[in-house]
């Protein structure tokens, strides 16, 4: 029986399909490799700090910027050194992103790579790197700021202003960053528990009690290793199913979701690396993110 000829055409068809998707494929690997890449060198004192949740902001990173990010332990050991140290001399990279504590365990290498731009995450005040290290510190005043704005929204449809009651628990060296922010107003319904250094737990632990006991509408909470203690006490106190609530990574404990208002406010080192890659510059300060679950 003669052919009609469509049979003949499915080799065809087959191999047209074949070279395109192959065509595709070393388009996408291409394009994967010559992606702009970033080496994090993953210091291990931030593990905890970064959370369950850093590699799949990591891929959002990626996705969201084009670059390609590779992430690599530091755990203080020579190994480690050597291994970073194998990277950057295998492969191109834009930035290197490093802690405080891993730049100046890496300051030799900083020197010999000058071509490559370090990100020191984190940098402390007075932060003095190497020619090709950019120190970005993160400021939590600009978020103060709105979360004390959002705050007041929420504030404005329940209490009145002059029965507004607000209890501030700070560590000592924060006292200039709520001066600054608005929240120090210095009203007769706003209370004040400063925690200074180095004060014994159980003196803390007696102040705390008897200022959460009396009626708070606002609850202010940035006071270092004493906010697990703060939110420990308040746990088992049944006011605090009324009392909002602003801190430093709050989100983080449980018990959060009982209050009727919440800000956590937190240093987002994923989000601060998106920023600079999607940026036409590097930045030296980085406001906090707010998170309010």
């Amino acid at each position: 029986m003669p052919s009609s000829g469509k049979g003949a055409l499915y080799p065809f068809r087959g191999a047209f399909w074949i070279h395109w998707i192959g065509r595709f494929i070393l388009i996408i690997a291409f394009q994967s490799c010559s992606a702009p890449q970033v080496l994090w060198v993953v210091d291990s004192l931030w593990v905890p700090v970064l959370g369950e949740e850093f590699p799949r902001q990591i891929a959002t990173v990626e996705r969201e910027s084009g670059y390609r990010i590779k992430t690599v332990p530091y755990s203080y050991q020579e190994s480690d050194r050597v291994d970073i140290e194998k990277h950057l001399g295998e492969g191109t990279y834009a930035y290197v992103v490093v802690s405080p504590y891993v730049s100046m365990e890496l300051e030799a290498l900083e020197v010999r790579f000058s071509g490559v731009t370090f990100l020191c995450m984190d940098a402390p005040e007075g932060f003095t790197p190497h020619a090709n290290v950019r120190g970005i510190s993160f400021d939590p005043v600009p978020s103060l700021k709105e979360a004390l704005k959002k705050w007041e929204q929420y504030r404005s449809s329940k209490i009145p202003k002059d029965k507004e009651r607000k209890l501030l628990i700070l560590a000592k060296d924060s006292l200039p960053i709520f001066q600054e922010s608005g929240f120090m107003e210095s009203t007769l319904n706003e209370r004040l528990l400063v925690i200074p250094n180095g004060e014994a737990e159980d003196v803390t632990r007696k102040n705390l009690r008897r200022e959460l006991a009396q009626p708070v509408d606002l609850l202010v909470v940035w006071a270092g290793k004493a906010t697990a203690l703060t939110l420990e006490i308040l746990s088992g106190l049944e006011n605090r199913k009324s009392m909002g609530l602003i801190g430093w990574e709050i989100h983080r404990f449980p018990g959060i979701e009982d209050h009727p208002f919440v800000v956590s406010l937190y240093k987002d080192y994923a989000g601060a690396l998106s920023q600079i890659l999607k940026g036409a510059s590097i930045p030296s300060r980085i406001p906090y993110n707010m998170f309010s679950p």
